[in-house]
């Protein structure tokens, strides 16, 4: 829903792609006041691996045409109080 909207009405992008994905996740309730002080990298489920998929799966044929355009990619997870999932696409020549 968040990738048509972004679109505007406008087509995918069909030629090749540079994907960097960042996703944010809340630390634990359960976690000491000195560990949610910390910072660092999400390092527990989900995997970044399936992240990635999830999110390509989401914005094929929205965004991008085909996930196979994707010739670029970063990922990373890590942990903030405003969860949420940053998607830049960058066309390629």
């Amino acid at each position: 829903m968040e990738a048509k909207l972004a679109m505007d009405g406008r087509p995918p992008v069909s030629g090749p792609v540079e994907v960097t994905i960042h996703a944010w996740f809340v630390k634990p309730k359960s976690w000491t006041k000195k560990r949610k002080a910390e910072t660092g990298h999400h390092v527990v489920k989900p995997d970044v691996d399936n992240l990635v998929k999830a999110t390509l799966d989401g914005i094929a044929g929205v965004i991008i045409e085909d996930d196979n355009a994707v010739c670029s990619l970063i990922a990373t997870k890590a942990y903030d109080d405003d969860p949420r999932l940053e998607i830049t696409i960058r066309e390629r020549r």
